[in-house]
């Protein structure tokens, strides 16, 4: 083999090593990145979740008595102004 040859061979089998490393390694960066990056569940995603799973209009009723809503729309002002400024 030529000196041209072998370092041709040692290129590609070194580029090939270095695509296998990074499919390996890079979906478990990004995994942990995810998790990391996950939000605090509000006190009213928690409650949202812990609802009775029983189906009578009694049980209903109690479950959308309990759920506060009153401050559910209450970062669509800061929304609004990001698109306005985008614009």
């Amino acid at each position: 083999m030529s000196y041209l040859t072998k370092r041709t061979t040692i290129f590609a089998l070194s580029v090939a090593l270095l695509i296998l490393i990074v499919y390996l390694f890079l979906p478990s960066y990004f995994a942990t990145k995810k998790t990391a990056l996950a939000p605090k569940e509000s006190a009213e995603v928690v409650q949202i979740t812990t609802q009775s799973n029983d189906t009578s209009l009694d049980s209903i009723k109690k479950d959308l008595e309990a759920t506060n809503v009153s401050d559910l729309d209450m970062e669509l002002n800061d929304i609004q102004k990001e698109l306005d400024t985008a614009n």
